[in-house]
């Protein structure tokens, strides 16, 4: 029993958790409890594979982000098996699509 003497009973809890969380994975609402740091890194993921530019100072200019910043962007990336490992030129290949990335069709490890 709240404070001001509203009372949910447990099934009306479990109700409405469940319409939020089918809502979510039906994609009819974005999750309230995504992590704002998720949702960076996935537009840095969305601007590399789109221009098809994986540097460090192209997330820097474009993300305003500084070079350590960037650095754990590309290295998160190269994890997930989007991006190739340096390659001497500041350069990392673009392995994947961003068609794919965006469809879930990649393979991470």
């Amino acid at each position: 029993v709240a404070e001001d003497g509203a009372a949910l009973e447990e099934a009306e809890v479990g109700e409405e958790a469940d319409f939020v969380d089918t809502s979510v994975q039906a994609g009819a609402l974005e999750s309230p409890f995504e992590d704002p740091g998720e949702a960076f890194y996935h537009n840095a993921v969305r601007l590399c594979l789109q221009e098809d530019n994986c540097r460090i100072s192209f997330l820097q200019r474009n993300l305003s982000v500084d070079f350590a910043q960037a650095a754990a962007l590309i290295e998160r990336m190269e994890r997930d098996g989007l991006v190739g490992p340096y390659s001497g030129s500041g350069h990392h290949e673009i392995l994947v699509s961003y068609d794919d990335w965006r469809a879930g069709r990649i393979e991470q490890d």
